[in-house]
């Protein structure tokens, strides 16, 4: 190679560097001015979802005068029933284990929980909200909840009545999803028993 072709060869390798440098530097500082930017907005972003509370997916009517002095109770029944289906709605299913009976989180972690098929297809995905018609309460220990599921499939609305019932368990109100109340009274048994022949 002659050296007037090797210097032509160098100037041109060092003008396409010199260009891919600029490139670089240009990206680089559209870059750094970008992040900075999105950093900013990302920031305002989440405080503005933080500062949103999450809409609702239980409607109720008022707490009727039958039910005036159970005012605290109908607000947490609501409120737990919200608080699980929300959850669900976005996929997270420890509200329902949080709202078994204790003998069974006893007996099972969450993980072997969420392997049984009932739970593994637990879904609020076609669910629009659930309407509280009215709440019937047994005693402190339990309550019938009358809701009305509003769902959308296929593209249509349909409402499906379903009672539900809601148990106080050791100082709140709980939905069970697959536990019993009966199981729970034996396991509670068993317990007692247990504890009755230490004392020997």
């Amino acid at each position: 190679m002659s050296s007037e072709k090797y210097g032509v060869s160098i100037m041109k390798g060092t003008k396409v560097l010199l260009f891919v440098a600029a490139v670089m530097m240009t990206i680089g500082g559209i870059g750094c001015g970008g992040d900075e930017g999105e950093v900013v907005q990302i920031a305002d972003t989440t405080a503005a979802v933080e500062e949103k509370p999450a809409a609702s997916m239980v409607r109720t009517t008022e707490v009727p005068a039958s039910a005036v002095d159970r005012a605290e109770d109908w607000a947490a029944i609501v409120a737990m029933v919200d608080e699980v289906i929300t959850r669900l709605s976005y996929g997270d299913k420890a509200g329902l284990y949080e709202n078994e009976f204790r003998y069974l989180r006893e007996q099972e972690t969450f993980d072997e929980y969420r392997k049984h098929g009932e739970v593994t297809w637990a879904n609020a995905d076609s669910l629009e909200y659930i309407e509280i018609v009215d709440i019937e309460f047994f005693g402190r220990d339990s309550a019938m909840v009358e809701t009305i599921f509003h769902m959308t499939t296929t593209g249509e609305d349909k409402e499906s009545p379903m009672p539900l019932m809601a148990y106080y368990h050791e100082g709140r109100w709980i939905k069970p999803y697959m536990s019993q109340s009966k199981r729970q009274h034996d396991y509670d048994e068993l317990i007692r028993q247990a504890d009755d022949s230490d004392d020997w």
